[in-house]
Formats: structure tokens, sequence, C-alpha cells
């Protein structure tokens, strides 16, 4: 086996030795992955294979176009579909394998991009500029790629200002000009335009704006000479048309810096909205690249940062790579990135720069500094990086972006600072930004409404109250703006800019706001755009669809303002209006808001509606691990694994079984924290690309939509949160009682229950006890007041939630319609009648609504909500009200009848006192054996909370070996269990299988149900962001029933195996709250130390075979234990049963025989040993 091993590890060694040459050959393979770029070389003639990984070795080219007769690539292909025909195909007869014919096809397109830009420029210049026509100005630009006709634009801009300031003259005349432009293009982009065109017009509009500003700049500040500051400041761009070598013909100046032109394509990328700050920004950085340092842009979520570095990046022709680091990059990571920049000549952007480890960033000081000591040094100088002598290419170039005061980060050491020039990204301008954008997407007013959007959302972050999941910053403002255009466009929507720019911003903002706060919104709104009325979207056949999968699953939804569940149907509309705009969306709700019935209603809703396969992908990070999550990189052979949601994405990219045709939904349903969030960021922003460590970068498909699903995003930075739209589901006002019992009673008629033979027949079983209950459910009913005075009057061991109460009733409910439905089967000749139906449903209703209810609370909690039903309802109470209603059960004929009948009278060997399995039947465990067959049938789980010697351990145990067809595995919990240990229990117990719906897991024993007994479960200790990892992998167990297998990421669906639990409550020391997304799914019972009557159950059997008076000594001890005064500093001194019962078997064992004086002195003795002062 060693020798396998090592000969495995010395084969992955030459594996990347030889992709290490290949990426010598030709650089850009350093940012395609191993596994990939072994697919390519393996294939050496195969264009296909290589086309897939085109878009990540090149900044625009998505696919090539393959000439079959002449085996020539005669054009390339950006992801936005627009063509550009290559001036020399490239011939794959000459050049047959693909590490030929790339670098020939890498040329080629810097060559036709330079030739394409002295073109353009000479068919410009026989334009009367300030004349143009719209058809010749159309018509020019389907002529070129938008890269192109920016870039021309921008060279006659450049010349023209120039060309005025050179004669000692105004720009007042290019302002005019730029004005012209401004005007006809805003009113082109209006019209019927094919994608492509329209995309060039938004740019070209974004560039003049920002061409006006400066003009209007040099026009205020007087400026009539070209070595101007205030003109020299710019960044221009010039054309040398003497210049022999094409791709030498373009250069940018900006100050004293200046730079050729790259020439890379870049397909039509969104232009940036340029305002003073990236102006600074841009100077400050071409003056960093001039003095050959890299370029550090720091400040706060959403200002810009990475943006910046790539739209800069873009003005100068350059392949950008930004790569989202965190602490999983080692030092090896860093470096093979920093190769491939070097040799390529592209720049690198390494975002959130700071999440690496601090001796990480040491290490990779170094390199940066040997990297930019060759580039000062010449174009001749190498470099020795990753263990290898690499030329330099004197273009390449390292920025770092950063988010200081977000938590997880890192100080940079002091000579990693001096190796870049810093810049502070404070707030940007908004109304600048706005009026830009607004422009583009063709709004005449742009200046008037920049200026009221802008002041609108300051006053939105004034005066709204102060939520975490509230971002008004320009990410939200750009989403505003976008869905403005979309609407502006629609043909249907005739209504005024401003009526549109409202209908944007209710569409956008409401979704994440707090009931009190919708009111204040539409405030702000009538103050700000006063006379304008919101005209919400129709969105009536989508709605309809909803309407309709809602009635097939009888889920409570109404589309009537007002009506139960319209809040619900609001929040799913406002699901498909957010994740048409972001293409990330957090879900934000406590547990049993609604928020997974939401996305799932919606997606099964636009799969009929549009006729397009919906797939849902659920993980929770947290249960998983990051490394599963995403992948891990051997330190040794430098071979990387892909993870969960990195196998995921590249599945959908490879597109074998048309993953592309559909909508494809990852849903993070867990906790959020920023240690693997953040890996995200560039995902989730408009680079929609994942960065590995190993280099590569994964393109996010536009039919890929990131949900993430959370009850808080509390520990979520705003990096993240600004990145995504927010839909906000409120527990109290989107999911209410009314909706569930009304979903409840619409199964209860419709849905039978349990299969049989005569199902017309218990169909009409179920209405009876629809028509029964239903009076009880009603708004003004018996259930709802019950819940309230349960939630808000009674204790409860841990947390009450509504949701949680509710779902532990109802299922309570469910079972005693299913009792009923058994009883009828199995006595078909004397079936129950209609009132003796009616009797038992409305008395079992009392029953399940106080052990649901108050089951989570002491006796006294029961009994005043006993004595609340007794004085609320005008069903028939058990005979002696005295007594709680808990103390009786209901008999299949509808009668009342007391649990006390059911307790058995047994007699034991006296060597049996001293076992530790001996269970004496009483009152108490009878009762909790019914509440755990219950949930044992309802396959829910259920957890016994009590004090110490309570007896909880010791029921479940025995009424879970007493059932034939179960077994048991007991799990004890501590402070640092994890889900492996559950794990290794499955792997001992249960067997994988594959079938034909995936793998299952199973109990070994095809007859039989596997029960986890989970002991002290609210012992392991929650992570610094408050998660236990164990609890969330149970309730993912629960409610999803099953889990992802770590070995090899494959789902395991879960075969009759259930959970119960037993804990000590949690005000103990070193206890921890459950999570309330856990507790939903959980029928919580609080066991106390047995009563009076239970006790003398107990040890009456122990003692029975002596004297029958012998209880009377527990009884008066019970009663002095009951008169110590109980402080918190006496509490310790506590008689617990367990110690009562040690004693009592001690007596038995030992003073066998003797009177119950003796015994009484052996108890006082006990009872005194545990006083704390005289008085006791």
């Amino acid at each position: 086996m060693n020798r396998r091993w090592i000969g495995r590890d010395e084969e992955a060694k030459e594996i990347g030795k030889y992709l290490e040459c290949a990426r010598n050959s030709f650089p850009r393979f350093y940012f395609v992955g191993d596994d990939d770029l072994q697919e390519i070389l393996d294939n050496p003639t195969d264009l296909m294979r290589v086309q897939k990984h085109l878009k990540k070795m090149f900044a625009g080219i998505m696919a090539v176009e393959f000439n079959e007769q002449s085996r020539t690539i005669s054009a390339i292909i950006s992801r936005e579909d627009e063509s550009v025909t290559l001036k020399c195909p490239v011939d794959l007869e000459q050049l047959p394998n693909n590490d030929q014919w790339l670098p020939k096809l890498e040329r080629e397109m810097q060559s036709t991009l330079a030739t394409l830009l002295g073109e353009s420029l000479s068919s410009f210049s026989e334009f009367v500029i300030e004349n143009i026509q719209h058809e010749d100005l159309m018509a020019w630009m389907d002529l070129y790629p938008a890269q192109i006709i920016g870039l021309c634009v921008d060279v006659w801009w450049s010349k023209a200002v120039e060309s005025c300031l050179s004669e000692h003259g105004s720009a007042e005349n290019v302002l005019q000009t730029v004005e012209k432009w401004l005007s006809m293009l805003c009113e082109s982009v209006l019209r019927d335009q094919t994608a492509i065109r329209r995309k060039k017009i938004s740019n070209l509009i974004t560039e003049f704006v920002h061409k006006k500003n400066v003009c209007r700049e040099l026009v205020k500040n007087k400026v009539e000479d070209s070595q101007d500051f205030w003109w020299l400041k710019n960044l221009r761009i010039y054309f040398n048309s003497n210049e022999k070598d094409p791709r030498k013909a373009c250069f940018i100046k900006m100050d004293n810096a200046e730079f050729l032109y790259g020439f890379e394509y870049l397909g039509i990328q969104e232009k940036l909205v340029q305002t003073p700050l990236t102006d600074r920004c841009y100077l400050t950085m071409t003056d960093a690249l001039q003095c050959r340092l890299g370029g550090s842009l720091f400040g706060p979520a959403g200002t810009g940062k990475t943006e910046s570095v790539k739209a800069l990046g873009h003005q100068l022709g350059r392949f950008v790579l930004v790569f989202n680091c965190d602490e999983t990059f080692d030092f090896q990571a860093v470096g093979r990135i920093l190769a491939g920049l070097c040799q390529v000549g592209a720049w690198g952007c390494f975002d959130e720069f700071n999440r690496l480890e601090e001796r990480m960033l040491s290490a990779v000081s170094q390199q940066i500094q040997m990297i930019q000591e060759t580039v000062r040094a010449g174009s001749d100088m190498k470099v020795d990086l990753v263990g290898k002598s690499l030329t330099v290419n004197p273009n390449m170039a390292i920025f770092i972006t950063m988010n200081p005061g977000h938590s997880g980060r890192s100080n940079l050491p002091d000579n990693l600072k001096q190796l870049f020039r810093s810049f502070a990204m404070t707030s940007p301008d908004r109304e600048l930004i706005a009026e830009v954008m607004l422009f583009s997407q063709g709004f005449q007013s742009a200046e008037i409404l920049a200026k009221k959007i802008a002041l609108f959302f300051t006053l939105c972050k004034e005066q709204l109250s102060n939520q975490c999941h509230y971002d008004f910053g320009l990410r939200a403002l750009k989403y505003v703006l976008v869905l403005a255009g979309n609407i502006k466009r629609d043909a249907i929507q005739r209504s005024s800019e401003q009526q549109m720019l409202i209908q944007s911003m209710c569409e956008t903002l409401k979704p994440k706001l707090v009931s009190e706060d919708v009111t204040l919104l539409q405030s702000l709104l009538h103050d700000v755009f006063p006379g304008i009325s919101y005209s919400p979207k129709q969105v009536e056949s989508l709605k309809n669809e909803v309407l309709n999968i809602c009635k097939a699953k009888h889920l409570s939804c109404s589309p009537i303002i007002g009506e139960t569940g319209n809040l619900w149907l609001e929040k799913v509309l406002q699901i498909y209006q957010i994740i048409n705009i972001n293409h990330g969306l957090m879900l934000v709700g406590a547990s049993g808001s609604g928020k997974t019935t939401a996305w799932r209603t919606l997606l099964e809703a636009l799969e009929n509606h549009e006729r397009v396969e919906g797939v849902s992908h659920v993980i929770d990070a947290k249960v998983i691990g990051k490394d599963a999550l995403y992948g891990t990189l051997d330190p040794n052979t430098r071979e990387w694994t892909d993870g969960l949601f990195t196998r995921i994405i590249r599945r959908i990219i490879d597109n074998v079984h048309g993953e592309l045709d559909k909508r494809q939904w990852i849903i993070f349903d867990g906790d959020v924290d920023p240690e693997w969030v953040e890996n995200l960021n560039s995902v989730l922003d408009d680079n929609k690309l994942l960065t590995l460590p190993n280099g590569e970068r994964l393109s996010i498909p536009p039919n890929v939509r990131i949900i993430f699903e959370v009850a808080d995003r509390k520990f979520a930075t705003m990096a993240t949160v600004s990145r995504c739209g927010m839909v906000l589901f409120s527990e109290d006002v989107v999911v209410t009682p009314e909706m569930l019992f009304e979903s409840f009673l619409l199964r209860l008629k419709n849905e039978p229950f349990i299969s049989g033979e005569n199902a017309n027949r218990l169909l009409n079983i179920q209405i009876i006890c629809e028509n029964t209950l239903s009076m009880h459910m009603d708004a003004n009913g018996l259930v709802p007041r019950c819940l309230e005075f349960a939630v808000e009057e009674l204790e409860h061991i841990m947390e009450p939630t509504e949701q949680r109460l509710l779902q532990t009733f109802l299922s309570m409910l469910s079972f005693s319609v299913k009792q009923l439905l058994q009883y009828d089967s199995d006595h078909p000749d004397f079936p129950p009648s209609e009132e003796q139906i009616a009797n038992f449903i409305s008395r079992s209703l009392l029953v399940n609504l106080i052990w649901a209810f108050a089951g989570d609370g002491s006796w006294k909690s029961r009994k005043s909500l006993s004595d609340f039903v007794g004085a609320s309802t005008t069903i028939q109470l058990p005979p002696d009200q005295s007594l709680p209603i808990t103390d009786y059960f209901v008999t299949t004929d509808g009668d009342w009848e007391s649990w006390l009948t059911k307790v058995p009278q047994i007699e034991i060997e006296p060597q049996q006192i001293t076992e530790t399995l001996t269970v004496i039947p009483t009152l108490d465990t009878v009762r909790h054996e019914m509440l755990l067959n219950i949930w044992l049938n309802e396959r829910k789980p259920l957890i016994l909370c009590g004090p110490p010697g309570s007896g909880k351990t010791m029921t479940l145990l025995a009424t879970l070996r007493s059932l034939p067809d179960m077994d048991v595995i007991n799990v004890n919990f501590s402070s640092f269990t994890t889900p492996e240990l559950l794990m290794k229990n499955f792997d001992h117990y249960c067997e994988y299988r594959k079938t034909s719906t995936g793998v299952v897991l199973a109990p070994v024993q095809t007859t039989r149900r596997l029960v986890i007994f989970c002991d002290e479960i609210n012992l392991p200790q929650p992570d610094k962001y408050g998660t236990q990892r164990v609890i969330s992998f149970m309730r993912q167990l629960v409610e999803k029933n099953g889990f992802y297998r770590t070995t090899d990421l494959t789902w395991v669906t879960l075969e009759r195996i259930q959970f119960v639990g037993a804990c000590k409550p949690p005000t103990d020391p070193g206890r921890n709250p459950l999570s309330a997304r856990f507790l939903r799914h959980v029928a919580v019972i609080y066991v106390d130390c047995p009563g009076r009557t239970s006790l003398n159950q107990i040890y009456g059997t122990f003692l029975d075979w002596d004297c029958e008076h012998d209880t009377r000594f527990l009884e008066e001890g019970d009663w002095a234990t009951d008169k110590v005064p109980m402080t918190d500093a006496k509490k310790s001194g506590t008689a617990q049963t367990a110690d009562a019962a040690e004693q009592a078997k001690a007596i038995e064992a030992h003073v066998k025989g003797m009177k119950i004086r003796s015994r009484g002195g052996g108890a006082k003795k006990f009872l005194q040993a545990l006083a704390i002062d005289d008085d006791e």
C-alpha cells in the first residue's frame, strides 16, 4: 500500500510538471484548472473541448466561429453574442494542436482590434461631427465592435479638446457637440433596438456624460492651454496614424503617465459611471503604475473599489482578473496566480486582500517586491516564482482592495504597504451616478430625477428605522435605476418618468422593509415626488399560477388585500421582482415565516408559466464546512478537488444534460457568517466569478440565482448584504396562525390521512372532523385564544414561538384523526357514529391543546391552561375538574377516562430494586409513553427536558425498547459534539443503498426502524457566530430528510431513521439554547420531578412487601423538601428524586425487615445531610 501511495504521488507530480510545461508555452493556461487543462491537452485537436474554456483564458471571448470547409477560425464571439471577424483567420491545418493555435488566436485578436480602430477613425472622420445624422451614426455603430466604438470616440474627443486648447481657445464648441450627441443618443436608446446596439448606445451615453462634465469644468475654469493641469489630469487617448505597427498606434496619457493600449478583446463591458472620485482614483493608480508600484484601494462596501480597477484596466485595453481572497489561499496558490499574470501581462485585482493570513501577507510581499524590481529593471530580466525563472511582461500590474472595518481581517505589514500606492474610496457622488445611469436608460429629465432620488435615499437612511439588513448604498441605488430602465423600455408602460422611478423604488426597496417603515416610505415618496402615485406592475398570469399551486397544495393564500395569505402572496411576487434584477437574494425571516414555501412555490409557478424547468440545490454551508463547500488544494501535489458549490457551478457550465436551459437556483439554507459567505463576494457582484485558490475563475451563468434563506443577518457583513436583493419575511405578519389552521382544515377535508379500502368513508369522517374543528379555529375561536394565553401568560422551559406550538398541536391533532380513521378501518361492523366522531375529535382537541401549548411548561402551567380552557369552552370536560385535563385521555368512543386506570400495578423482586433499568409505571410515565408514541408514529422528533433525576432518559429508553420493530442508539452529546459523531453511528448501524431515485441510508434490517436517542442534546457549544453545527445538521436531517455525504458530495436520503432527545433546562450551567430553526420541528415536553401520586407509586412498589403504610415517610419527606425556602444560594442542596430513589433502595437492601421508624430515621438523616443551615 505504501508503494502504491508513493507511486500515486510520483505520478501526480509528473502530471503537474507536464501541465506546467504547457502553461509555459501558453501562459493563459495558468487561469485554467488542472483537470480542464488536462482535458484540453488530452484532446489536442478537439476544438470543442477548448471552446468551453475560452472565457477563462480571455476577457471577452466566449466562443469562436469555425469554418469546417477551410478549417479556419474566422471570428471571435463574446458572451453578449457580439461577433468580430478576424482580419487573418487562424488556420487549423497548419496549427492543428490546441497549444499551437491558441497563441495565434491571441495575436490575431490584438491585430484585428488595432486594425479596426484605424478603419473606424478613418470612417468617423468623414462625418460632419456637429451635424451627424441618426441613421448614419447607427449604420457606423453596426460596423464595429462596442470596444472600438468607445475607443474611437475617446480618440476623437481627446483630439478635439486638445486642438481647441492648443489654439488657446475654449472647449465650448466641443461641449456643444457633446451635448448634441448626448441628446441624439438618449433619443435613440428609447427606440426599438437590438440588444447589442442598445448596449453600445448606453455605453456611449455614459461616456458622453463624463465628457460633458469634463468640458464644463474646463470652460468653468477658463482653461485655454493644452498643458494646463485641469486638462492633463484627465485620461486622454491618442492615435498615431504614422505608426507602422497598429498595435502600438494607440496610447493613453494621464498627467505624466503614458501607456500603450493593450487591445485585449473585452466584449461589451458595461461602462462604469465616472465621477470626480473615480477620476482621482485613476490619477493615483496610473501614477502608481508609472512608478512600477501596485495600487491599493480601501473603503466601505459598495464604493466601487473593484469596479474602478476593472474600469481603468478596460480603458487601457488590459485583461483584468479578479481574485476573491480568503485564508485558503496559501503561498503557492498566490505565487501561481502571480506567475500567470507576469507572463500574460494581465492585471490582477486581489479583492479583500486582507482576508489572507498575516504570515501569508508577509511571504506574498516578497514575491510582489521581486516582480516590481524586475519590471523596473527592464523586460529582459527574469524573476523566480514558484520555483521557476519567468520573464515578466511589463504591462502586468497588481492591485488590492480592502475593507478594513470588517471582522476577520489582517493588518498589512509595513513592507507590503510600501509596494502599493493607497487610495481611499469614500462616499461616491450618488447624484452624478444617478444622472448618468438615468441618461443611459433614456430618461429625458435625468438631471432633475437624479437630484430627487439622491435626496430620497438620504432620507431613507436617516429616517427609516435602523435595521441590520437595510442598505441604501450605491448598489441599492443601482438596482433601482436598472429596474427603472427596464420599466421605461417596456412597451406596455405609458407612465410619466417620475411614476416609473417611484414604481422602481417601491418594488426594489419595499420588500426589505419592516412593516412600520412601509408607511414611512410612502410618506417620504409623497414628500419628494408630490402628487405622483405608485402603480404596481401587473403580473396577473404569474399570480394565477401561484394561486393554482397553493390551491393544489392546500396552502392558505388569497389575492384580495386584507384576506388571509395576501401578504405571503405579495412576498412571493416580490421574490420574482428581485430575482429579475439581482442574481443574489436574501430571504430574511424567523423560522416558520414561509420563506421555503415561498421560493419553492415561485419556482414551480415559473416553470408552469414560462415552460422552463426549475432546479433547486439546497445547501447548509455550516453543516458541510467550508472545504467541502468550495473545495481543497492539496499542499503537496497542488491537486484541486471541487467542493459541493463548485461542483454544482461546474456541472451547470459543462451543460452535459442541458443545465444551461434550466432555471438553476442554489439555496444556502442556514446560518450566514463572513468566514464562508465572503468567498461569494465576486459571485454576487457584477463580476459573477467564482475564483479558486488554484487560479481558476468560473463564470456564473445567467440562469443561476444564489439565494440565502436565513433567520437573520446578524453576522453577515455589509459587503455581502449590499450585493444581494432582500425580501423580509415577518413571522407575525406574513404567516399567521389563521393561515396554518386554514391549510390544515383544507388538507383534512380534501386529502386522505391514511389509506384504506373504503376511501369515501374515511374522507367522510375527516369532513365531520373538519366541521367540528373549524368553529374552534376561527379568529375568535378557542385555539387562537389558548395560543395567545400560552405565549403571553405561561412559563416555558424553552423559548416559545407560535410556529413551534402550532406545529406541535397540528401534528398531535393529525394523530388523533388517524387514530379515529384506524379504529373505523379495524371495526367495519361497528363504525363510530357521527356523534362519537364529534365527541372524540373535540375532546381530543382539548387534550392536544394543553400538551402542545403547555407541555413544555411545569405542572402549574398545564393546570393554568387547563383552567383557562375549562372557562372558555362549551366542550364537555372531564368529570373531576379539579384535576388538569392532561390527567385524562379520550377513548375511541369519545368518552373521558383517567390515566390512572392505565397505570399497571406490578410487583418486583428484591434484587430488581438495585437495578438501574428497573422502571416503575406511574401516571407520568404512562402519559409520557403516550406522547412518545404519538411522535414516533408521526415521524417527528421529540425532546424531553427536565431537571436531573426526573426520569427523562429512563422513560424514553424504556418506551423505545418496548416497541417490537424499533432499535435504539444512545448517543451522548458533549460540548464538542460535531456531525461526525452522528455519521459514525450511521456507518455502524445503517447501510447505504443505491436506488433509482438516488442514494438511501437505512437500518441494516429492512423490517426495523432506528431511533437515535440524543442525550444531553443542548450541551454542544456554539461557534463564535452562534451556530451549533451538530444541531444544524440534525435540522437538515429532520427538515430535508437527508444530507450531503462529504466523501463524494452525494445527497443521501434517510429511511426509517428518527430522532428523540433529552436534556436539562437551558438555565442549567453549561447548557446552550437550541436554535429556533431546529426547535420548530420538535415537540418539547417538560418532565418535572414526579408528583406525590407518582412518588407513592414508585416507592410504594419498592416497599410494599413489608408494610402497605410505609410510603407515609416519603410523603412527609416530600412535604419537608417543599417547606425548605429555595434561595439561589441553597439550590445546591435540593433533594432530587434520584437521590431519594437511591435512599429507598439502600433502605430496602440493607435495613430489610425493620419498621417504619427505622426507615423514617434513614430518610431523616438523608434530608438533614442536604440542609445548609440549622433552621432547615
